[in-house]
């Protein structure tokens, strides 16, 4: 079964996330920009985000519900500076980037 796909009322949900595999702190900006990466090689942004907005679920996980879309988990099993790699709910590992706003690379949006 996916990771994070039980229900807390699933009979055997307390057995189950104590063996879960807890996932590691993140280090986030307090605003970013969540990229993702390109077929091409290359990054583009997925949202901005305030680090004050995610969560902490019990098996270590961040999710922010409040974005006005789908929610964001983030099920990070290694950080590397901005870089974070993650699982998503079918165990696909993937590599995003946190990168800080405003930026060099993302200035202030101009009114």
């Amino acid at each position: 079964m996916p990771i994070g796909n039980r229900r807390a009322d699933h009979p055997d949900y307390t057995d189950w996330l104590a063996e879960a595999p807890k996932f590691i702190d993140i280090t986030m900006p307090d605003q970013f920009v969540l990229e993702v990466p390109t077929e091409q090689g290359g990054w583009i942004d997925h949202g901005l985000f305030r680090a004050a907005d995610f969560d902490r679920l019990d098996d270590g996980a961040y999710v922010c519900a409040g974005h006005g879309g789908s929610p964001v988990f983030l099920r990070c099993l290694e950080q590397r500076g901005i870089e974070i790699d993650v699982l998503d709910g079918g165990n696909n590992l993937f590599t995003y980037r946190l990168v800080a706003y405003p930026s060099e690379r993302y200035g202030p949006i101009e009114a």
